[in-house]
């Protein structure tokens, strides 16, 4: 997959550089082609391999739901099925 890639580089080098082999000028400006090719090839590569970011709705932990969650008051204390709280007892809750 690398190959390719390291082959047309070369190819755009020699073509940039061969071309210019006698003007300094030439030179430098065919090394500014090849290294700003490295460079895009190099930032192409990252961006084709880079792991997706994380979905922002991903379950979330207790900790983060407490933070998010707001406090809902209970509309009917005494509707059917909800447990009927403990009055306080004299001794030690039983563990």
């Amino acid at each position: 997959m690398h190959a390719p890639r390291l082959y047309l580089l070369l190819l755009l080098a020699v073509a940039v550089l061969g071309g210019a082999a006698g003007d300094p000028r030439g030179m430098l400006a065919g090394a500014a082609v090849a290294g700003l090719s490295v460079l895009l090839l190099a930032w192409a590569a990252r961006a084709l391999r880079a792991e997706p970011r994380a979905d922002p709705w991903t379950p979330l932990s207790a900790r983060d739901r407490a933070r998010r969650t707001t406090f809902v008051r209970q509309r009917d204390p005494d509707a059917a099925g909800r447990p009927r709280p403990r009055a306080p007892s004299a001794g030690p809750a039983p563990a």
